[in-house]
């Protein structure tokens, strides 16, 4: 029986308020001024941000990063030598790869040399800015070097663009002492 005296929802109507000013009031000014702001707010704000194109939207974008720069103790000297008493031209190899170096010692044109690398951070980044790379071949007293070829591995690596790239130098040159 309790079931029985539960009320029932038949039909339903949405209770509504009209509120009603004259267009001289504080209530109707304030209207207004929300529209207008809710309508040009956004392009007030994005007028001043625009880049130095003069473009509303940005077109192109660039920046500037220094990447990572990492020598890889690969290196490779090829010098371009001559016999002052025989005049006879020939070549004298060294290399940091040992693969290089055993087809080198092979042809008689290996030699050993020693190697130094230091890297350095002018402006104090963290980030290596120079290398350098020093190598003493020792040469014989009728030997003269003629020409250069150096050849040496980096790894590049940015931030921003997730970036890594291996590199080969070939560095060639006269030589003239």
């Amino acid at each position: 029986m309790a079931n029985m005296n539960r009320l029932v929802a038949l039909h339903g109507e949405p209770l509504q308020c009209l509120y009603k000013a004259p267009r001289l009031s504080w209530a109707y000014l304030f209207h207004v001024s929300v529209t207008v702001m809710a309508l040009l707010g956004p392009l007030l704000l994005a007028f001043p941000t625009r880049s130095e194109g003069g473009t509303f939207w940005k077109l192109h974008s660039t920046y500037r990063e220094q990447p990572v720069v990492e020598y890889q103790y690969k290196l490779i000297v090829e010098l371009q030598a001559v016999d002052r008493n025989t005049g006879l031209k020939y070549e004298i190899y060294y290399s940091t790869i040992d693969a290089a170096n055993l087809l080198m010692a092979e042809t008689g044109s290996f030699r050993m040399a020693d190697v130094t690398v230091s890297s350095q951070d002018d402006n104090l980044d963290g980030l290596t800015d120079r290398f350098h790379i020093t190598s003493e071949i020792p040469l014989g007293t009728s030997e003269d070097i003629v020409g250069i070829k150096v050849r040496f591995q980096v790894v590049y690596s940015t931030w921003k663009m997730a970036l890594q790239l291996q590199q080969y130098y070939l560095l060639t040159g006269p030589c003239s002492l």
